[in-house]
């Protein structure tokens, strides 16, 4: 491959692997070893001080003399491995030999060198001490003696091994040559034959002994020796990756690393096992998307379905660009596109070496490319050339001005706020209430709290009930105790009422109960102008989102009496108070203007004024603290489209980095200021698609949570597009373990804000797979339509899409030679007619004959527009029956706007029965053709301003429904669901005047059908018992309740 080139047949190892490998010859370096020099002195210690036990082991008839006269010859300055083996089990031992493997091998190296330790380590794994049989001078001696050769199994190698093989991996040649050659003529019991091959596991045949005969070997050590493919064959079916093998990625990363692409065979089994596996799942995808293999990449693209899997293959195309071309060439082509933008360089590079139809391809998509010319940095917003994160903060040295004193704390009420204050009132203990009155004795509750005795809720009660002279003066220094009650928790529940009862006196607790809830709590130190809320209210302002409503809501209240209070901390010490300080003294400046605040500022001293005037002309952006998030790999700007500006060149790399950037900071309840910078320079329609692709590219690497802002970039960009092919994905999330990000999903739906996306929130509210989202969708629609100062159902009306229909509730469909016109039949399923007012079966394709540039348009608007009516009638005829269940009205005026003129809702209305209350009756009529209102004898009926109209119920027609059955009979109407031939049921007279319903009694019914009920508008109650979904007949808003 060129020198300019990437090497994409090297696997790199990536550091977090480092700790877990054991470092071999010809793979991945281990870390430095420093020996240890006085290890020797350690170990020479140990022996002097085993003099006597050494002599008594050595002279044992169990030891061998062979062994005993290597072990004086060592002693006596021969150095001899087997010599130090024997002396380190004598004087070490097998019980702490874990403990004191560094000291031997480390001596053993520095003495005498790398060979001579694995050597000594060698021949020490293949002895075992034994206690002797006989006592002597009152002890027990040990023998030293070979292992048994031909026994098999140990649960691990011996604790010094790893030492000595990351010894020998850094050795020179000639000592791994010699290593090699010596520790072969120790190869003779089964325990040295898996240490040697572990040691030097560049000696094949050693490795591939151990392959033939796996039974005894540990599956660790195993997997660290293995290094060629005939090795694997060898193992058989041993080779087979187990649940076990697979839970430790040590033993990935070790496979990886000793057979490279040659693990690929051994891990696709388990992958595909164990892809419903969080950790094995992880480990074998992070080993595969590293492994320099084609093999290993085809692996993960025909398994790209997974988004696991999809992850770690965008990972793999970032690491492989060129095998990725090779391979997406032939086999993903979606995936080409934005992979050669985002690698272009390289893969022009590789051009020359690609075979002749993958270069074909790769040139067609780098034809197809187009290059807009770069925007101008002179025509892009501030924010996407010098954002604030990235500029070096050189700010002047502060200037301190000490002695300035804050003005004395004060209150300022606003209209009516005791008074709704005081509706929150607390509760009394039972026992403290005596013939309707709250009573004493005061003294013994009082020393009762003093003294630590009395429950938080009683403390709460005695100073919202006490005597005010008894105990005005303990509520500055008092704040609940922390107790089962919860007090301290939940300081909303009291502190308003203590607030206004004692104002400037419960200034301390409204200030540490408002700091513990500054959502739930804020509001109660709005009405103070004190120091200590100042310094609160500022904190909140600049860094705490909940706080924040109440923060300004506190600088607006006390304007500038505001100003007075925070000065002192905005000339004080610099820190996060002052920062705080400076910040709210921006926000005021925009409030009251700029030379109030300085005028404010100067009445307290000249210096202040001037230093007031400096810090307004900086940047309040500046003080803001931010968490620069770190992008994903996910998000790389070269790849994404281009974004484009209102004049159509697009946005260098470097400024969409920005708009990544500024995106991630962006939650939906607290967007970046650059956000709207972005919106006002660029293009609607390309921010979109840029926002889409982003959130796809997020879904192929594996939906990752700290990147679940890409989910939110299409709330702020995203358009009815982006809403329609958001609303299936939202749909599948909970039936994937998603549910957290389909209830994301519909806040980025409610963010769209558009007709459609919120047509289709209101959609998801009426019918979900999964009633929880479902659920959440109706509290959604509930909020917007607060937002709106509408009802969730007056919300929806307003939301019904045209969906491409003209005025008169028709389309035309226009090839150029032929037009085609679209209708609604009796079941309100769409139909077209040609130009002769035939009836098509279907829309035809356009033909050879057709204009080219409008018939595939208008071929795909008729195929967009049947997927709408799907998802958009069903949907407002069960909003109208439902209307007509709970009696649902309208005034004229949105009767005739939101529904007759609506070029949709007139294929539904028309087909129904409708009643006009008026302050003199009812009258029922039904919708003509030309959009009048007809009563039975059709007769045109202009309903007055005043009048409240609704769907007919049958019950409200009495005598007239078999006259209007036959109305709609004889004029052939069908109607949407049962209104005039509806079941309905009456009571008796008997039933009307009784306390109960006795005709239902003791009957039963299947559950599924009663809870279909909900389908049909019936909700359930409140339980009244503990039986499970037990439920009351308490009316609800709804049409019923059970």
């Amino acid at each position: 491959m060129d020198d300019h080139l990437p090497d994409e047949d090297v696997l790199v190892v990536p550091k977090r692997w480092r700790g877990g490998l054991h470092p071999r010859r010809d793979g991945a370096p281990g870390p430095e070893i420093t020996l240890d020099a006085g290890a020797g002195k350690v170990v020479a210690r140990a022996v002097d001080e085993a003099r006597d036990g050494i002599e008594r082991a050595l002279s044992e008839p169990g030891t061998g003399p062979v062994l005993a006269a290597a072990a004086r010859a060592h002693l006596g300055g021969d150095p001899d491995p087997r010599g130090a083996a024997v002396l380190s089990l004598i004087t070490a031992g097998e019980s702490v030999w874990g403990r004191e493997h560094q000291t031997y091998v480390d001596a053993w190296a520095f003495e005498h060198g790398v060979v001579f330790a694995a050597c000594a380590l060698t021949d020490r794994w293949g002895l075992e001490a034994k206690s002797a049989g006989e006592m002597r001078d009152g002890r027990r001696s040990k023998i030293i003696r070979p292992v048994d050769a031909g026994k098999r199994g140990f649960l691990e190698l011996i604790d010094g091994a790893l030492r000595v093989r990351s010894l020998l991996a850094a050795a020179s040649e000639e000592e791994y040559a010699e290593a090699a050659e010596r520790l072969a003529e120790r190869r003779v019991s089964f325990r040295q034959r898996v240490l040697t091959a572990y040691l030097v596991p560049t000696q094949d045949d050693w490795v591939s002994d151990l392959c033939e005969h796996p039974d005894g070997v540990p599956r660790d050590v195993l997997f660290r020796c293995l290094r060629t493919s005939a090795q694997v064959d060898h193992l058989g079916g041993a080779a087979v990756l187990t649940a076990a093998d697979c839970y430790y990625p040590e033993n990935l990363h070790a496979l990886a690393d000793g057979l490279g692409p040659a693990a690929v065979p051994l891990l696709v089994p388990v992958l595909d096992e164990y892809l419903h596996s969080p950790q094995r799942r992880d480990a074998l995808l992070d080993v595969l998307g590293r492994l320099p293999s084609d093999e290993a990449f085809r692996v993960l693209l025909q398994r790209r379905s997974n988004l696991h899997v999809s992850g770690e293959l965008m990972n793999a195309m970032k690491r492989f660009p060129i095998r990725a071309v090779r391979a997406l060439a032939a086999e993903e082509a979606n995936l080409l596109e934005g992979h050669v933008r985002g690698n272009l360089d390289v893969i022009q590079g590789a051009l020359p070496a690609l075979d002749e139809d993958v270069r074909a391809t790769v040139e067609r998509v780098i034809a197809g490319l187009g290059e807009t010319a770069d925007a101008d940095p002179s025509d892009l917003p501030a924010v996407l050339t010098d954002p604030p994160w990235a500029r070096k903060q050189e700010r002047p040295e502060p200037v301190v001005i000490k002695g300035l004193k804050a003005p004395e704390p004060a209150i300022a009420w606003a209209e009516d706020e005791r008074e709704r204050w005081l509706g929150r009132g607390t509760g009394v203990p039972s026992r403290w209430v005596h013939d309707g009155k709250v009573r004493g004795p005061w003294d013994g509750r009082i020393a009762d709290l003093e003294a630590g005795r009395l429950p938080s809720s009683h403390q709460v009660a005695l100073f919202a009930v006490g005597p005010v002279e008894l105990v005005g003066h303990l509520v500055a220094d008092w704040y609940p105790s922390k107790d089962g009650y919860g007090m301290d928790r939940e300081p909303e529940r009291w502190l308003p009422q203590l607030a206004i009862r004692f104002e400037l006196g419960a200034l301390n607790i409204a200030v540490k109960g408002a700091k513990s809830r500054p959502a739930a709590c804020g509001h109660v130190v709005v009405p103070y102008a004190a120091e200590p809320v100042a310094e609160l209210v500022a904190g909140w302002l600049l860094r705490v989102k909940g706080g924040r409503p109440h923060a300004e809501a506190w600088l607006r209240r006390h304007g500038r009496q505001a100003v007075r209070l925070l000065v002192p901390a905005a000339c004080g010490k610099p820190g996060k108070r002052r920062e705080a300080a400076e910040y709210a003294l921006h926000f005021l400046a925009r409030d009251l203007g700029r030379d109030t605040v300085v005028q404010v500022a100067r009445e307290q001293r000249d210096e202040a004024g001037d230093a007031m005037a400096v810090l307004l002309e900086g940047d309040p952006e500046e003080l803001v603290p931010r968490k620069i998030p770190e992008i994903g790999a996910f998000a790389d700007p070269a790849v994404l489209p281009r974004i484009r500006l209102a004049g159509g060149r697009t946005l260098p790399v470097t400024a969409v980095a920005h708009v990544l950037t500024i995106l991630a900071m962006s939650p939906p309840d607290d967007p970046d200021p650059g956000l709207d910078a972005v919106r006002d320079a660029c293009d609607a329609e390309s921010l979109a698609a840029f926002a889409w692709a982003l959130f796809e590219r997020w879904r192929r690497f594996g939906e990752r949570s700290d990147d679940a802002w890409a989910l939110t970039a299409v709330g702020w960009f995203g358009d009815d597009t982006a809403a329609r092919n958001l609303v299936p994905v939202i749909r599948a999330w909970p039936g994937e373990n998603g549910h957290h990000k389909a209830v994301k999903g519909l806040d980025v739906l409610a963010m769209i804000g558009t007709e459609t996306a919120l047509m289709l929130l209101d959609g998801i509210s009426h019918k979900a797979p999964f009633k929880a989202i479902k659920k959440r969708a109706g509290e959604k629609i509930q909020e917007v339509a607060a937002r709106l100062g509408l009802t969730g159902e007056q919300l929806a009306d307003r939301l019904v899409p045209g969906i491409g229909l003209d005025a008169g509730g028709g389309m035309t469909l226009d090839y150029g030679p032929r037009r085609f016109t679209v209708g609604f039949d009796e079941q309100l399923k769409p139909f077209v007619t040609d130009e002769t007012g035939r009836r098509r079966a279907a829309l035809p394709k356009p033909g050879a004959k057709d204009d080219p540039a409008i018939a595939p348009a208008a071929h795909a608007a008729f195929a967009q527009f049947k997927k709408d009516v799907r998802a958009t009638m069903p949907n407002q005829v069960r909003r109208l029956e439902l209307a007509m269940v709970t009696g649902r009205r309208w005034a004229p005026r949105e009767f005739r706007g939101l529904l007759v003129d609506h070029p949709l809702m007139w294929h539904i209305v028309r087909r129904l029965l409708w009643l006009a209350e008026t302050g003199t009756g009812v009258t029922a009529f039904r919708l003509a053709e030309d959009r009048t209102l007809a009563d039975v004898h059709d007769r045109e009926l202009v309903p007055p301003d005043t009048a409240r109209i609704g769907v007919a119920h049958p019950l409200s027609l009495g005598d007239a429904l078999p006259a209007w059955s036959e109305v709609f009979a004889d004029y052939e109407i069908l109607q949407p669901f049962p209104q005039l031939g509806r079941d309905v049921h009456y009571l008796t007279d008997e039933e009307r005047a009784a306390t109960r319903l006795a005709r239902f009694e003791n009957r039963t019914a299947e559950w599924g059908k009663v809870v279909g009920l909900e389908r049909r508008g019936w909700q359930r109650g409140t339980p009244w018992t503990t039986a499970p979904n037990a439920g009351s007949p308490v009316p609800s808003p709804a049409a019923c309740t059970w």
